[in-house]
């Protein structure tokens, strides 16, 4: 495993500058390796910011660290990140323009969500 997340922020880290530039449309020309790569490394570092910025509201406000995304997220595999991910994507023809970051965002968001109304 260690190995695996270290090839993934390798990867993610190989273009993470510039991948605030990269639209969805570029996304879906990529390699199924490299949509892994990238969406393996958004995913947990999307997980992990998000899993400290409501550890830090529970610490200042005296309240539960739980919250139901955090729950979604962490159950996810890397593999169903990628999975999200890709079927967002193809899903969305009209925002292909859009930077894929924000899609992805949106895309475990939008998972979650659903996954809560339908556990």
């Amino acid at each position: 495993m260690k190995t695996l997340t270290l090839i993934f922020l390798m990867a993610v880290s190989l273009f993470a500058e510039d991948s605030k530039l990269v639209s969805g449309q570029q996304y879906r020309s990529w390699s199924e390796e490299w949509r892994s790569f990238f969406a393996g490394g958004y995913y947990m570092g999307y997980m992990k910011g998000h899993a400290h910025a409501v550890t830090v509201k529970s610490n200042q406000m005296n309240t539960s660290a739980e919250d139901s995304l955090e729950r979604c997220l962490s159950s996810l595999t890397v593999g169903q990140a990628r999975a999200i991910l890709d079927k967002y994507v193809a899903d969305r023809p009209e925002r292909w323009d859009k930077q894929i970051m924000d899609l992805a965002e949106e895309a475990f968001i939008d998972a979650c969500e659903k996954r809560a109304n339908k556990p």
